[in-house]
């Protein structure tokens, strides 16, 4: 997918302006992720479900509390959640969903819900901010997760081309990272696809979501790359 092909839409009478009309203000001369408290606000009334990103064969959009369910479900699949320690429940679930929601109230970008044109829930991909006291220092990181039956379809990369374009062009990031686990073969392809290098450098180690120690290997892209 060229990124030309991704368009923006808010509704068919928006209520609110559309991300193209997204005062460059906002994210005035943010040249790399400083301390996740300093990043500066989106708007309130940007803040809207009708807001999305299109592509030809998927929606990128706003979390809506009806997509709890599906986004449960798909956190208790063994084989989704294999890079990461294995399933999670209901109330874990909750806490993470309710996590991405904050990150996109308080820093106005995040992870996006990922959805067919037709509305069947697919997972999610996005850029948002690391968290504080990350090992490799203040960053904004790109992550994804579907649903098992979406796997090798290209979902993930087309959702995270598009997700990478809004990063870029509307949040106003010079640099995102994305990681993953060793043995996570499908994920580092992604990567791969998106154009991203790999950077040693800057591999770590934390307690990730209930994992301890999970080792993560770091890849890089920037804007304009």
């Amino acid at each position: 997918m060229a990124a030309s092909e991704h368009t923006t839409r808010t509704g068919p009478k928006p209520r609110h302006p559309s991300f193209a009309s997204i005062t460059s203000a906002v994210f005035t001369a943010r040249r790399t992720i400083p301390d996740s408290s300093s990043l500066p606000l989106l708007q309130r009334t940007l803040h809207d479900a009708s807001m999305m990103i299109e592509t030809p064969r998927i929606r990128l959009r706003f979390w809506l509390d009806s997509d709890r369910e599906a986004f449960a479900a798909m956190h208790a699949d063994a084989d989704v959640m294999h890079d990461l320690g294995g399933p999670i429940g209901q109330n874990a679930s909750n806490m993470k969903f309710d996590r991405y929601l904050r990150v996109w109230r308080e820093h106005g970008f995040g992870r996006w819900i990922v959805e067919t044109r037709d509305g069947a829930f697919l997972g999610y991909a996005g850029a948002m901010p690391s968290r504080v006291g990350h090992p490799i220092g203040p960053h904004a990181e790109i992550g994804w997760r579907l649903v098992r039956p979406a796997w090798g379809q290209g979902y993930a990369t087309e959702a995270a081309q598009a997700a990478l374009k809004d990063a870029f062009s509307r949040a106003g990031l010079n640099e995102v990272l994305a990681y993953t686990a060793d043995g996570n073969l499908r994920s580092q392809a992604v990567m791969v696809r998106l154009h991203m290098q790999r950077d040693p450098s800057r591999d770590f180690t934390l307690d990730h979501d209930g994992v301890k120690a999970w080792r993560g290997l770091v890849w890089v892209t920037r804007n304009g790359v």
